[in-house]
């Protein structure tokens, strides 16, 4: 009866074959990733209202980076004439600060 007793309340080691540890696995990847899945869907979901003029800023200003561009770059050669090489802004004698220039030269580039 000891040794029905030690056997009975005796914990029993699960132990797998190779096969089945590999199943394991691979079964414990697929549902990680379907969970992981389903938990980027709902955050897609919740934060559309934020993602969706994110994106249209982001489009907006890949497709207007040429133009933007090739506006600023001086002096701007057109037809074979140069246009622009120097800012219209702060001629008058009222901005004659070094720093008012720089800043209106910067701010015109």
């Amino acid at each position: 009866t000891a040794e029905a007793l030690a056997t009975c309340c005796m914990p029993t080691t699960w132990s797998l074959s190779p096969q089945q540890q590999e199943f394991e696995e691979r079964m414990r990847t697929a549902f990680l990733g379907i969970t992981a899945l389903g938990v980027f869907v709902y955050l897609l979901r919740f934060l559309r209202p934020v993602l969706l003029p994110l994106l249209l800023a982001l489009a907006l200003k890949h497709l207007l980076q040429p133009i933007i561009h090739c506006l600023t770059v001086r002096p701007l050669v057109c037809c074979g004439r140069v246009l622009l090489a120097q800012p219209l802004a702060c001629k008058s004698t009222e901005c004659r600060g070094k720093r008012r220039q720089a800043f209106c030269d910067s701010a015109l580039r």
